[in-house]
């Protein structure tokens, strides 16, 4: 279910009209009408209309991270998940996952994952999360992405440059990968996020 149908859902179970909802939450009943009938998604009304409503934010819009006002919540992936999801050919990780909050991030199918080496060290210690959107694939030159690879059923990250996939380290312990047919883009990597 979308913002729109949630929301409607939660209003009608908490039995207020959507000029009541108005009313007790300072929101318009124009705005709220256009929310549910999918004519306008921005979420900057949603914590007063979850407020009021007495439910979460979250409840209405899944893809919201509290406290973080336009953040996201981004599932938390491990490398074993992901290889996973490309075996069996899923669309999607499965929704159950622990959440990050990540601000910034655009529209896309977001991920989260901790790296597990130091193949991208110069940008993303070992630890580090890097944040990928499965809905981009589309492969171009000095951009990082996560590979799938057929033949041995594993997933990893690299820097595609100049039609090979190299490490991003300063203690390189991987050669360059020339692209083959098993290797396919799964998301790219367009976020790094370390604690220092």
């Amino acid at each position: 279910m979308g913002i729109a149908d949630n929301l409607k859902r939660l209003r009608e179970a908490a039995g207020l009209s959507q000029l009541r909802l108005a009313k007790k939450s300072g929101v318009s009943q124009q705005l709220i009408s256009q929310i549910e009938n999918g004519k306008n998604t921005s979420t900057k009304a949603l914590p007063a209309l979850a407020a009021a409503i007495g439910c979460k934010v979250y409840d209405i819009d899944p893809s919201y991270a509290e406290g973080t006002g336009s953040g996201r919540a981004v599932p938390l992936a491990s490398i074993d998940l992901l290889a996973r999801v490309a075996r069996e050919g899923l669309t999607a990780v499965p929704e159950d996952l622990e959440r990050v909050s990540v601000g910034g991030l655009g529209e896309g199918e977001w991920i989260a994952l901790r790296t597990m080496d130091d193949a991208l060290d110069l940008i993303a210690p070992e630890g580090a999360l890097l944040i990928a959107n499965l809905a981009d694939t589309a492969m171009e030159d000095r951009r990082f992405y996560l590979f799938y690879d057929e033949e041995q059923g594993t997933v990893f990250y690299r820097w595609f440059i100049h039609g090979h996939l190299e490490t991003y380290s300063s203690r390189p312990r991987f050669g360059p990968i020339s692209l083959r047919k098993s290797l396919r883009p799964l998301a790219r990597i367009s976020m790094a996020i370390t604690h220092l």
